[in-house]
């Protein structure tokens, strides 16, 4: 479930406010700590800890709820996903002069889906949603890289 953006920017604030806070009373808390006594000493430590615990779920939130507001911040974690979905897949590179309709279309002539992608040129893709032995997903590589005019690279991935 999407958090509305106002109340991103709200937990966000508060974080950022207890992260702010938690130092000042760190440092004042290890300023004075040889004149407090064994019970303030413990009363410190925890609202200290309570800060941490307040500013972790802060962050929880923030990562459940799509995290920042710019656009790629709410897009769900492809390999999140995927590690959920068993199959088999790969790492593949494209050439750099095949258009997007021509990759497009190759993928789904060999019945590939992408996963995620781009990094650094290299997209990740489901060859099945079934798991496949190594033989399989070897005959599988070598048909997605065909004759080499769409896919330069293809190696079995995780």
């Amino acid at each position: 479930m999407e958090a509305p953006a106002a109340g991103r920017s709200i937990v966000r604030s508060i974080v950022q406010g207890l992260a702010r806070y938690g130092r000042i009373a760190a440092i004042r808390a290890a300023a004075t700590v040889d004149s407090l006594t064994h019970m303030q000493r413990g009363i410190v430590f925890m609202l200290l800890l309570g800060l941490l615990a307040a500013q972790f779920a802060g962050v929880v939130y923030l990562a459940r709820a799509g995290g920042g507001d710019g656009p790629e911040s709410h897009a769900a974690d492809p390999r999140g996903v995927a590690a959920l979905v068993p199959g088999a897949y790969a790492i593949v590179s494209f050439k750099p002069d095949a258009d997007a309709g021509m990759v497009a279309a190759h993928l789904e002539q060999q019945g590939v889906e992408v996963v995620e992608g781009p990094k650094a040129g290299i997209w990740r893709v489901r060859l099945s949603r079934v798991p496949l032995d190594a033989a399989a997903v070897l005959a599988r590589l070598d048909a997605l890289k065909g004759d080499g005019r769409i896919v330069i690279f293809a190696a079995p991935a995780l």
